[in-house]
């Protein structure tokens, strides 16, 4: 017999839960959960589903006991089907979907007779189960235990072995030794506990010291924006201080502009007219180049030659007479001039 398919209607704090356990191929399925998730509840679902409610059932806390409900569907070996739900009651607790009554000798041949004994020692172990029948095959009782001393002279050996385990546990725990494990253990945890205590900081302590995290986390934040409008100001000084000296070379260009504003640009003189002027002072500067020349090569020429001395005494004369021959040239080009005045008179 399996499961196919496990409905909790309603039992304990389930509530129309349904656990899926069909699977192609799949002989093992693991449900695994935390503390208090329900996986013991899950094994009591299945066997109060398989063999009924008890008078007393402890999952009556969230819903009403006349209310609980499992249901299920099962395969036998042989192939058979069967979807059934159990119910709270006295009598008729097996029924259908429909909630038609089902005989509990159908799901009685599909167990093999298994009883809810047999099948919670074999099929539904859980840590109290677990302990009692550890306590059983130790006293060769229960049916696990009394089947396997029946069949084997093992009781010698199992209390050889709990007496050993007794003096091992003595030596881990004696009150009255010093070394013993267990009560050193102990000691050493009393003064962890000790050490932790003077460690530990109190409620309020760490609410000031939350207090005082998230004052200096404030100010943090507002050191955090007065320098990022440092930094911002700085930049744009950066800027002003890059630029300065081209705004004041522009400023100094503006100033020549200025200063040039009646001469005519280039561009307003016609092109023949500029070339020819460009020409005329090329020349201009090949003759100045040149005058320079011949004015330094003539000084060189005087400085060379010897004074002549009858003539330099003569030199105030010579100067009266370079200026009274200007005034005598000028005297015989108005002479025609004065002729035929005189005829005309």
């Amino acid at each position: 017999m399996r499961l196919l398919e496990l409905r909790l209607e309603r039992y304990g704090h389930f509530e129309s839960v349904t656990l899926p356990l069909d699977a192609t191929g799949c002989r093992l399925h693991v449900i695994l959960g935390s503390n208090e998730a329900g996986k013991s509840t899950l094994l009591d679902a299945i066997s109060d589903l398989l063999f009924g409610f008890p008078a007393r059932s402890p999952y009556g806390f969230r819903f009403d006991n006349k209310l609980l409900r499992v249901g299920a569907a099962i395969e036998s070996a042989d192939g058979t089907r069967l979807e059934v739900v159990r119910r709270k009651g006295t009598k008729n607790t097996l029924v259908t979907a429909d909630n038609e009554a089902v005989d509990d000798a159908i799901l009685s041949r599909m167990l093999g007779g298994a009883t809810r004994a047999v099948f919670e020692d074999l099929f539904a172990l859980n840590e109290e189960r677990l302990r009692e029948g550890g306590r059983d095959f130790v006293a060769g009782k229960g049916n696990v235990g009394e089947a396997l001393f029946s069949a084997s002279g093992l009781v010698a050996d199992v209390r050889k072995v709990l007496d050993r385990l007794d003096t091992e546990a003595a030596k881990l725990w004696a009150p009255n030794v010093k070394k013993a494990v267990v009560p050193s253990s102990l000691v050493h945890i009393a003064e962890l506990e000790k050490e932790r205590a003077k460690v530990q900081l109190s409620v309020a302590a760490w609410q000031r010291f939350s207090r005082e995290a998230e004052r200096a986390s404030a100010a943090a934040e507002k050191c955090e924006q007065r320098l990022r409008e440092r930094r911002r100001e700085r930049d744009r000084l950066e800027r002003i201080r890059r630029c300065s000296r081209p705004v004041q070379e522009l400023r100094a260009c503006e100033q020549v502009l200025a200063e040039l504003a009646t001469v005519p640009l280039l561009s307003e003189i016609p092109v023949a007219q500029r070339g020819a002027a460009e020409a005329r002072l090329r020349e201009a500067e090949e003759k100045l180049d040149a005058s320079r020349v011949a004015s330094t090569e003539l000084e060189r020429q005087l400085g060379e030659s010897p004074p002549r001395a009858p003539i330099l005494d003569h030199a105030v004369d010579i100067r009266l007479l370079g200026e009274r021959r200007a005034v005598a040239s000028k005297a015989l080009a108005d002479l025609p001039r004065r002729a035929v005045e005189i005829s005309n008179c």
